[in-house]
Parts: C-alpha cells; structure tokens; sequence
C-alpha cells in the first residue's frame, strides 16, 4: 500500500548517487544534445498551433488549489504551450513541470507566485522526461534563488530512467546534511553541504519516484503518483485526492491526441486513468448522497476546496478536461478506429499490388494520413504511431511482417557475406537486418479472408 510521507520524500533507494561517473556524465551529454536537437526542431519546424483552439490566458486559477501556468511555446505538437502547475495552498506549493527553458515561462511563474502569494516550492514534480517538461528546472532554480532568497536547491522529483544518462538523488540524505536552517548548515562540513548542492543541480539529476508514492507536504493538497508508461517509458500522472482530478501529463491532451512510444503500455495507462476517475466519481457521488441524507439539503459537493468537478484531467497540453472519463474512452475509440484504418489500406494494397509485397511503415502513414498533417509531424509522430500500431497488430495476428532485400541490394549481398569473417559474421547478420533489408505489412490470410467475406455480404 501506499506510503504517505510527511514531507513528500520516498524512501530510500538502492540506487543513490552523489557523484556521476564519467560514463554516465558521457551518456547524459549525448542524451541532452539530441534531445535538445529533436525539441528544436520541432518547435521551429513542426507548423502552428492547429486551428480552433481557443486562447490560454498566461496565468490563470483553476481551482483553489491549482493554478496553470503557460510555457510559452506553442506549435503543432505542444498546443498552446506546455502547460506548468502551481498546487498548494499557502506559501510554500508544488510546482509539476517546467516548460522547455523559455524565458517567457519565468515571467508567467514569477507573476503566479506573486500573485498567488508564493515564497517557497516545496519541490518539482516532473511527469516525464521530455525536453519541454523538464527544460526549465534550471531556470526555475536561479528564479528561486535570485528573488525568493532560497538557500538550497529546490529538489526535481520524477521517476528516473537508469541508463539513459540520469541520475538518482537521495533526498534524505540532502535534507539532512545540509538542513533547513543556518545552524544546521553551520554544524554540517561545508565540503559536503557543497558537493550535495552540486550534485542536486546536475542536469538529470532527480528524487526517484514510485507507483504509489505520495507528496502531502503541502497545505491543501495530496498528490499521488501514477506510473502511465506508454507515451513515454518514464511517464507519471498525478493524481489530486482532494479533488478526484488527475495531472495528465502528455498522456491526455485536449485538442489533439497523443503520441506514445509504447502502444500496449499506452492504452493500459490509459485503462489505469479511467479506473482512477470512475472510483473518484464514484466516491463523490457517495459521499454527496451520504451528507445530503444526514443534513436533508440538497445534492452539493460538499468539498469547499474544489472548483473542479471529480474526474477532471489536468493536460500538459491544452485547456482542462472537465469530463476526463469521457474524454478517455474518446482516446480508446480513436485508437481503434485507426487500427481499422491501417488494416483496410494494406488490405486495399494487398488486393490491388501484390506484387509490390504490402506496405513500408513509411508508405502505410503517407496513405493513412495523407496532406493532413505537415512533412515533419509525418516523419516523427506520424511515423512512430504506425510503428506501434504494425506491432500490435502483428502480435495479434492480422498483419504479416516480412523482411526483404531491395533489388538493387540483392546483386552485392552475397558479396558481402563472403566478406564477412565467420568471427563477424552475426555482427553483420544484424547490421545488414537493420540497415539493408526493407520490412514490408500485409494483411494476414485470416484479414483477407474477413475482408472478403464482408465484401461479399455488401
């Protein structure tokens, strides 16, 4: 069961690190520069923001414990912006996400937190790794330091992703070497007060969080994670107990639908979600009925600290959902009718061109997608969908998946092989897998069949 922390810390972790090695500090820069090349170019060239949404103020109160805060970098993929969150009440609040480093994004927190009253973040919780959630943390930081006097780092809590050049930080041990006062300070070696405060700023450094851990340090709110892989290997949803809303991340956006590099683990995060408003509903709804019967006044929800109906989402991206378990099952129907759609083009093709042997994931998206959305959105989001789409749908049988040679690779093949040592010779095996051969989709028998069968019934 889940553990309730008072100051929203996990517990310790087999992984704690006070120091990176110099092959993780190698990883993390490679990481970091093609994550920041990928981020830019799709801010910079994937297109506007789509027609009809409507305008996100800056700043804006969504309900008493929860006030949006805008990125200030809005395209094709990010909406408005990526949205940012203040939660709390009092001085002191969480801050969920940081935008990707822009610095109008400064501009919008600082004037929340004047406006709102806020001198202190208890923490940063991160939902996931992407550059235009978590590329702000530094900025964050100096903000902190330079104009709310804080004197030590303010910790970035997220679910660490080991290998991919992050870091795991013990907050425990942080908090009670360099304390929270100056006589603690003072009573500690200034040596490794210094070397803890170097290590918490590290780029990719975090606080690990679990499935389940709980963030109830500050006033008003309990915040509970939700492990939601899928859209990304690390990605977290929070849930709001007092409020029975969730802190979407990019699982959930409004106004578009989302991208995800594993399509099973997507569509079970998803399930998860669901479960999670329909029991908040639930809840409420018995509790309303339980309080109406004891006091005879009419139906209300008798939470005074939320505006938000329970079972609202929260987006990274977009306005709020106000009906999250209908916009859920919206998200399940879409994935299902673009299976649909995948499985009739290669049907359509198969019957038509046989010979060309079905598709290329790159030939399946330009027929499914077309001109509707803009080169760059084809070849990265687009094309990584269908990717996970031809997965699941070879795994369940109704799509073939065959590796082939291009003709004009087939004359030096064999050439290539008697090249290759025998010492080498998987080596090549799998480079020449993923680099030569060309994989092609088609229907199975079974498809066919079925298509057939619905054909003739028409």
């Amino acid at each position: 069961a889940p553990q309730t922390r008072p100051r929203g810390i996990p517990p310790q972790h087999d992984c704690m690190a006070s120091k990176r090695d110099p092959t993780t500090s190698l990883r993390a820069m490679f990481e970091s520069l093609t994550e920041s090349v990928s981020a830019f170019v799709g801010a910079n060239f994937g297109g506007p923001v789509p027609r009809g949404l409507p305008a996100l103020h800056p700043v804006t109160r969504l309900s008493p414990t929860v006030v949006r805060v805008l990125g200030g970098n809005p395209s094709a993929f990010t909406l408005q912006g990526t949205n940012a969150y203040l939660i709390g009440t009092g001085a002191t609040r969480w801050l969920l996400d940081t935008g990707e480093g822009k610095p109008v994004f400064i501009t919008n927190l600082r004037a929340a937190m004047k406006a709102e009253g806020v001198t202190a973040l208890e923490g940063i919780l991160l939902t996931h790794w992407h550059l235009d959630h978590v590329g702000g943390i530094g900025d964050v930081r100096a903000l902190m330091k330079r104009e709310f006097g804080a004197k030590q780092p303010v910790l970035a809590y997220k679910h660490v992703r080991h290998g991919h050049g992050e870091m795991e930080v013990d907050a425990e041990a942080v908090i009670r070497v360099t304390g929270t006062s100056d006589e603690t300070e003072r009573g500690n070696d200034a040596n490794e007060i210094d070397a803890l405060k170097k290590t918490i700023e590290q780029s990719r450094s975090y606080v690990h969080v679990r499935d389940g851990d709980v963030f109830d340090a500050v006033p008003g709110v309990t915040l509970r994670a939700v492990f939601t892989p899928g859209h990304a290997e690390d990605h977290l949803c929070f849930v709001l107990e007092e409020e029975g809303s969730i802190f979407a991340g990019d699982c959930v956006l409004n106004g578009n639908t989302a991208v995800f590099e594993n399509l099973s683990q997507y569509s079970a995060s998803l399930d998860t979600m669901k479960r999670e408003l329909q029991n908040a509903v639930a809840s409420a709804k018995n509790s309303t009925a339980r309080d109406s019967n004891r006091s005879g006044n009419d139906l209300r929800r008798t939470s005074t600290t939320a505006s938000q109906p329970p079972g609202t989402l929260y987006p990274s991206h977009g306005d709020v959902v106000v009906d999250g378990v209908k916009k859920l099952g919206v998200y399940a129907k879409h994935r299902v009718t673009r299976e649909k759609a995948f499985v009739e083009a290669l049907v359509k093709s198969w019957e038509t061109e046989p010979a060309r042997g079905g598709l290329t994931q790159s030939e399946l998206a330009r027929t499914v997608y077309g001109n509707s959305v803009n080169w760059l959105v084809l070849k990265t989001a687009v094309w990584g969908i269908v990717g996970q789409h031809l997965q699941k749908l070879v795994e369940d049988g109704r799509v073939v998946m065959e590796k082939k040679t291009p003709w004009f690779l087939k004359w030096p093949e064999p050439l290539f092989w008697r090249a290759a040592s025998p010492f080498l010779a998987k080596e090549f095996e799998i480079w020449w897998e993923r680099l030569a051969m060309e994989t092609r989709y088609r229907p199975s028998a079974r498809e066919m069949s079925e298509s057939a069968s619905t054909s003739a019934a028409t």
